[in-house]
């Protein structure tokens, strides 16, 4: 099932070493690899991808590799998906990983603790809910598409949420043919705060152009703006930071109807899922029935809420609390 469908998906939970994570993903998902052959279409040459996959992102390789031999399928067809991530204007689609919208608030805004806010652009895609258990690093939910070996938006077990848009990349060589998307999962394996993440990000090589926002238990916020070799460093204003290519007024009336007196917690962040709903978030989508998939990234209670179709949010946690 998809989070853009009538239904919500299962958690697909994977654990161990990066390619036994990427294994239990490509079982789990191999049904919806097979659907989704036609959408794995990308640049014919995946090299420069591959080398600098393995060089700087060693694990998410292996797990790519995991990911084949449970699927079936040969890990060029994945390398080619993967390589459309870098958001070239010469592909003429959207990446996955462009989103509709990409906010962070602070906790003047969320009642407490500062609050990612991701929704799809492409609705109709297979989007699943991961649970990562790596041998060595932090557990962590996500937002993925089958094909993918790292989340687009998440949270980990440190309450540290970091969630990604592709924006378009100019036609030009890439220093880095890996893209920058993929530091969200190495972020919330291997960091606890927004230091150490906002540090990864300003000085890992990756391809492409994007917009990374970090959050963290204690209320941090900063965002990091990925364009090749280039990095800038994004401050929230008035305790909102947006992507660049965000509706400018969209994360301020959010933020304004979040502030509500009288709301507690979890209210607040329903209404935040309700304007990511909006229909006009998604340019060119059916006008009938939106089926946007939105996802509430929540810091310092470790949760991850998520809403898909006409179905009500639901929360996830990381770590679920004993009985």
């Amino acid at each position: 099932m998809t989070l853009g469908g009538v239904g919500f998906p299962s958690v697909v939970r994977c654990e161990g070493a990066p390619r036994d994570l990427g294994l239990d993903q490509g079982e789990a998902c191999a049904a919806a690899l097979r659907i989704s052959l036609d959408a794995l279409k990308g640049p014919a040459s995946p090299r420069p991808l591959e080398r600098d996959l393995r060089r700087h992102f060693p694990q998410l390789a292996e797990r790519l590799e995991g990911m084949a031999r449970g699927g079936r399928l040969p890990a060029r067809i994945l390398l080619r998906a993967l390589a459309r991530e870098l958001g070239s204007v010469r592909q003429h689609e959207h990446p996955a990983t462009r989103a509709g919208a990409l906010w962070g608030f602070a906790a003047t805004w969320t009642g407490g603790g500062a609050t990612l806010a991701w929704a799809a652009r492409g609705a109709d895609l297979p989007w699943q809910v991961r649970r990562s258990q790596p041998e060595n690093g932090l557990a962590s939910l996500e937002i993925v598409v089958p094909w993918l070996p790292g989340g687009v938006a998440g949270v980990n077990a440190a309450g540290l949420a970091v969630a990604c848009t592709t924006l378009e990349a100019a036609v030009a060589p890439q220093p880095c043919a890996a893209p920058a998307f993929l530091l969200v999962q190495e972020c919330l394996q291997r960091f606890e705060s927004v230091e150490g993440a906002e540090e990864w990000c300003l000085h890992r090589p990756a391809g492409g152009r994007a917009t990374i926002l970090i959050a963290d238990a204690l209320g941090g916020l900063v965002g990091v703006e990925v364009v090749g070799a280039e990095r800038e460093r994004l401050v929230a204003q008035n305790g909102i930071l947006a992507s660049p290519d965000a509706p400018v007024h969209r994360p301020q009336i959010a933020a304004k109807a979040m502030a509500t007196p009288g709301l507690d917690r979890p209210a607040r962040l329903a209404l935040l899922l309700q304007h990511l709903r909006a229909e006009e978030l998604l340019p060119g989508s059916p006008r009938a029935e939106p089926k946007v998939a939105a996802v509430a990234l929540d810091a310092e209670e470790r949760r991850l809420w998520v809403v898909g179709g006409q179905e009500p949010a639901r929360a996830l946690e990381v770590a679920p609390r004993p009985l």
